[in-house]
């Protein structure tokens, strides 16, 4: 089932490949690689909320993980050159603030 998402998404086909993983998901086991797949989908598609919303909770599984930290801060629209030229630097603080918080033991949030 995820070596049929990954070709479709290899085609390009987007749309059906996150309809396929949201139809198939009962008979998927592996439920990480689902919910890392659809918040990669959700993110190349634009659906930035749906996608802030997967990673926030891919953060609450394991939040040492950066490239969830990556995918929720490219969903918040935030690129490599946006956090390295300083812009909304107030805002990027205020998120790692509150993930912080909400994960006081994570050592990516340090």
């Amino acid at each position: 089932l995820l070596y049929k998402a990954q070709v479709l998404e290899e085609k390009g086909e987007l749309d059906s490949t996150l309809a396929h993983l949201e139809k198939s998901e009962p008979l998927i086991v592996d439920k990480q690689s689902f919910r890392e797949k659809r918040a990669e989908l959700l993110l190349k598609l634009g659906r930035l909320q749906d996608a802030e919303a997967m990673y926030r909770e891919l953060l609450s599984i394991n939040s040492d993980n950066y490239q969830y930290h990556k995918g929720l801060l490219e969903a918040r629209g935030y690129t490599d050159d946006v956090v390295a030229g300083g812009v909304k630097q107030d805002e990027l603080m205020s998120i790692y603030k509150d993930l912080s918080q909400m994960h006081p033991r994570s050592n990516a949030l340090r």
